[in-house]
């Protein structure tokens, strides 16, 4: 069998959907699809190779594999098995890219007692030491101009596997399949910057391969051999059909898939149904319907597994195996246990941002995206006004033991108002708009009619204001103690403007309390 192992690192964001409708919710593949590879190098190769073009692209014989998250070390990940669960009341399973395999629960096994309320884990693909990934997306939004009169222009977007990203893709090719021919398939991804995706005519789609490795040896599963059960992890999608070429979700007969005659003793799947585009053709082709990457299924067969079922497990199971549909993973080992037991287990260091920065992909932004900066401006003004409001209502507890210290200091009576009002607030609200912290200083404290006066040999003062806190000290000077000690803050006004709503309500009540 012969193989060749690409890196895929994606130069420019990639458009890969999910479904082929054109309307609602737009959602990309988390993987670079085989298609997508096959199509490609059809697209240089498919006159060249003339009679031997069947073979190579329709006839399975040449199998061009998912392109698969990859560490930076060049380790491919596999999809999320989705008969892994974690405990809800325990917490999440992972974190900033970190495992914890104590939390992760195989339900192929007895239900253990710590689990409560079982969650499946379905996002993401993990390494065989662990790490978690999770592709990087962002979404554009677009508008398709319509020329012609009494038609609204359209809106719409695309969701895509944002750039910089690496991923591992794998073609192989049976034995049949010279080597001179396998060659000339893989010399179109040597070094090369290919185009993939939608709108790959656009700002999409540029990504550069890489060959890692090429080999002529035989890449079949352990000796499996006299074996009468067998676990297969789904590593991309699955077409399947019955005896009668109908299209089936589960395999209920494993001879549907060339395995001998058994049953199903467990299961753990999705599906999706799709219409794959042909660019060449300009039309969709049939639709599929595929259990999705991450599924798992157990078999139990009448009679033993030989070498022979080991060969077809290798070369993949089901239909349009070209486009690298049907590779599944014999009976592994991180499937074994009720935990999974992981080759090497990262640091657990969930505050370390180089242990994140390893585990996950780094996430870049849209270019000529006019979006994500409002959206960070919007972040900030939100973050602004919590910690804004957060001050004031602190202030505001302080300023509430001020009202009851005059109230005492000038023997007030609790039914009977006094201090600032609801109009007096205002006021300082209506200074602090569209100046800056010094101008608003000299509006509330320093100018002849300013709002916080104080009486003096030179102005009457403010009453309401002018209310002893104890001797020498007054409402009006505690304000300004306070709004010295935020004259460096970048949100000065925004803090007064918050104080100043809060405070609106102290006078009407009569034992100074805030509502």
């Amino acid at each position: 069998m012969h193989q060749a192992q690409l890196q895929l690192e994606l130069l420019d964001n990639v458009v890969q959907s999910v479904r082929s409708a054109t309307v609602g919710e737009h959602k990309s593949l988390d993987v670079i699809a085989g298609s997508a590879l096959l199509g490609w190098a059809a697209s240089k190769l498919y006159t060249l190779l003339g009679s031997d073009a069947f073979m190579v692209f329709h006839s399975g014989k040449v199998r061009f594999g998912d392109g698969l998250p990859a560490t930076e070390n060049g380790e491919a990940a596999l999809p999320m098995p989705l008969c892994w669960h974690e405990d809800k009341v325990n917490g999440v399973a992972y974190k900033n890219g970190v495992v914890d395999a104590g939390k992760i629960y195989n339900w192929f096994h007895q239900k253990p007692n710590w689990v409560k309320q079982p969650r499946q884990l379905r996002n993401g693909f993990i390494t065989q030491s662990g790490q978690i990934l999770l592709p990087a997306k962002s979404h554009s939004p677009h508008i398709a101009i319509v020329q012609e009169p009494g038609i609204d222009n359209k809106l719409f977007g695309y969701e895509s596997l944002g750039s910089t990203q690496h991923y591992i893709a794998t073609i192989t090719a049976d034995d049949d399949i010279s080597v001179e021919l396998f060659g000339q398939v893989v010399s179109e991804f040597r070094s090369k910057v290919i185009r993939i995706g939608r709108s790959k005519s656009t700002e999409y789609g540029r990504v550069k391969a890489e060959i890692l490795e090429t080999t002529t040896e035989k890449k079949i599963p352990e000796d499996i051999s006299g074996q009468k059960e067998l676990t297969l992890w789904l590593r991309s999608d699955m077409a399947i059909r019955d005896n009668h070429g109908s299209p089936v979700l589960l395999p209920t007969d494993p001879t549907w898939i060339g395995l001998p005659k058994g049953r199903i003793t467990n299961a753990f799947i999705r599906y999706r149904s799709y219409a794959p585009y042909n660019a060449y053709r300009q039309a969709r082709d049939v639709e599929q319907q595929v259990l999705l990457a991450g599924s798992v299924i157990k078999f139990e067969f009448d009679e033993p597994l030989t070498k022979c079922h080991a060969e077809i497990l290798a070369g993949g199971l089901g239909t349009h195996r070209e486009v690298g549909l049907g590779a599944v993973v014999v009976n592994p080992k991180l499937l074994e246990g009720i935990t999974p037991c992981f080759e090497s287990t990262p640091q657990q260091s969930q505050d370390s941002s180089d242990t994140a920065d390893r585990a996950t992909q780094k996430v870049s932004k849209p270019r000529n995206s006019l979006l994500i900066p409002f959206l960070e401006k919007r972040a900030r003004r939100t973050l602004c006004q919590q910690d804004s409001k957060q001050w004031a209502v602190d202030k505001l507890e302080i300023l509430r033991t001020q009202y009851l210290s005059a109230r005492n200091y000038n023997g007030i009576k609790d039914d009977q108002a006094f201090g600032p009002g609801r109009s007096q607030w205002r006021r300082v609200y209506e200074a602090t708009t569209g100046v800056t912290p010094d101008e608003v200083k000299m509006k509330l404290f320093t100018n002849t009619d300013c709002v916080c006066r104080e009486g003096t040999d030179e102005r009457k003062g403010d009453d309401d204001w002018s209310i002893e806190i104890s001797k020498g000290r007054t409402l009006s000077g505690w304000l300004n103690t306070e709004v010295k000690g935020i004259t460096g803050e970048p949100d000065f006004n925004l803090r007064l403007q918050w104080l100043t709503r809060l405070a609106e309500t102290l006078r009407d009540n009569p034992k100074g309390e805030p509502e």
